[in-house]
This record gives structure tokens, C-alpha cells and sequence, in this order.
């Protein structure tokens, strides 16, 4: 009942934010104006297939037969694949500059390899000495840089696409396993250009869904960071499970607007 309290307030273009619930975190770390500032989300324009203004970068949504669906984005030099599973469980691979780095989530597991090193993070709870492993394989990736400059100059039309969603909710993955606080805050800055558009085109009940689910998961994203904000490692854990939640709306609302999607 709280927690349909909230989203029904946040909704509304409230903010609400329980006396203490998160302060004294870390500087970078989801102060309660990030939390309000994302309190209205953006309807996703729904194309699965387009050319970023901005960089020429081109994205693409398409099926697998096995009932999966893959995020590609291509850009000079650089390949973003993502393919998601209906349970969660995604494979991502990113390319560039003669480097290659891959992510794969299997249940609580993150298994993250480069250059023949592997590390494994269990993401359902704090893993301080998985953590730091994995900061180790990442130290130094000429594609994971490539990825998140390339995503810092994406026009806002391409990450509020379909496609855009999971390349914006993916930046936040890799940011918070590097040991990047700021990406949130950064985040909220971008989206106040989006909270103007949200909701137009006609609501429908996938929208509503969508939009409920990701409030669902900002709220227990506060509460999350509130549990752990002193303990190391705390908060890159609370960051990730959000993401790994908003992506598991963005799949829910994807079968429930039935798009026609190409089979690769």
C-alpha cells in the first residue's frame, strides 16, 4: 500500500521523499532531488528502427526465434549488442578499437570478461571483493569508453526510442560497475528535456503499466540505497538491480504493445 502511495503521488509530478531516507549517502549517489527529477516517465516513441541525429549511429530491435529480443546499435568502429531474455538474463557485447567486452547475466550472476580475464559479481547482494574484480577487468576498455562517449552525445528523440531505452538503462549498468557515481545525477539532467513530452501520443494501459513498474523500482531504489548507503559497494548494487527492474518493464511493455518485430 505505501509503495502504490508513492507511485500514485510521483505520478502525479509530486515528490515525496521520507525524512532521512537518503541522506548522509555518498556525494554522487541519488540525493532525493534525482529521485524527483525522475519522477515522470516518458512514453517510448515507438520505433525500432533508427539513425541517431546527432552521431549517425544506427539502432535496431529485433526478435529471436527463441522468444528473446536484441538491442544493436553500430556506429564507425563500434558494435552494442544486447540480447534479452524474457526472464531477465541478457548477453551484451561491446566492440571497438580491436577490444571486446562482454557482460552476461545468468540469474544473481554477472559474469564479465575481457583480454581472456573473467570476474563474477553476485548483484543481489553486496559484493565488495566481486565489485572490485570486476572494476579490474573493465580498467582500461577501449570499447567500454567508446560506448559511453557514444552515448553522451545520443540525441534525447533516440533514448526515449524503444531501442534508446536499453542503450540509456545499459549506460547506467556499466557506469555503476566502474565505480561511476555521478551517472545518475548526469542522468537527471538529461531527462529533464524528456519529462515535457511524457505522456504524449495517448495513454494506453501498456503505457500505465510501464510508467507504474518504473516508479515501483525508483521507489525501491531509495529504500535499497538507504539499507546500504555505508556499506562499500552498497549503492553500485541498488543502481544495478534498478536497471536490471526498468529493463524488465521495457519487456513487459514490448510484448504488450505486440510490436512486429524482424526475426534475426
Amino acid at each position: 500500500m505505501k509503495t502504490r502511495f508513492l507511485v500514485g503521488v510521483l505520478a502525479m509530478g509530486w515528490c515525496l521523499t521520507p525524512s532521512g531516507s537518503i541522506a548522509g549517502t555518498r556525494p554522487g549517489y541519488f540525493e532525493p532531488r534525482t529521485i524527483c527529477a525522475l519522477a515522470t516517465v516518458p512514453q517510448p516513441a515507438e520505433r525500432t528502427e533508427l539513425v541517431d541525429e546527432r552521431t549517425g549511429a544506427q539502432l535496431r530491435l529485433t526478435a529471436r526465434a527463441n522468444g528473446a529480443v536484441q538491442v544493436r546499435m553500430t556506429w564507425p568502429d563500434f558494435d552494442f549488442r544486447k540480447v534479452m531474455q524474457p526472464n531477465g538474463d541478457f548477453t551484451l557485447l561491446l566492440a571497438g578499437s580491436h577490444d571486446v567486452l562482454t557482460l552476461i547475466r545468468t540469474g544473481d550472476r554477472l559474469r564479465v570478461t575481457r583480454n581472456g580475464k573473467t570476474a563474477v559479481l553476485k548483484h543481489t547482494q553486496v559484493d565488495e571483493a566481486g565489485l572490485e574484480h570486476v572494476q579490474q577487468v573493465l580498467a582500461g576498455s577501449r570499447a567500454m569508453r567508446m560506448f559511453r562517449a557514444l552515448h553522451g552525445r545520443l540525441s534525447e528523440d533516440t533514448l526515449a526510442s524503444v531501442p534508446g531505452i536499453i542503450v540509456d538503462v545499459t549506460d547506467v549498468q556499466v557506469g555503476v560497475l566502474q565505480g561511476d557515481g555521478g551517472v545518475l545525477e548526469r542522468r537527471r539532467a538529461k531527462t529533464r528535456g524528456r519529462i515535457a513530452r511524457a505522456g504524449l501520443g495517448g495513454r494506453n494501459q501498456c503505457y500505465d503499466d510501464w510508467e507504474s513498474d518504473v516508479m515501483t523500482a525508483w521507489v525501491e531504489l531509495e529504500d535499497c540505497v538507504n539499507d546500504t548507503k555505508w556499506v562499500p559497494g552498497g549503492p553500485e548494487v541498488c543502481a544495478f538491480v534498478w536497471a536490471v527492474q526498468v529493463e524488465g518493464a521495457w519487456f513487459k511493455y514490448l510484448s504488450c504493445c505486440s510490436f512486429p518485430l524482424k526475426i534475426e
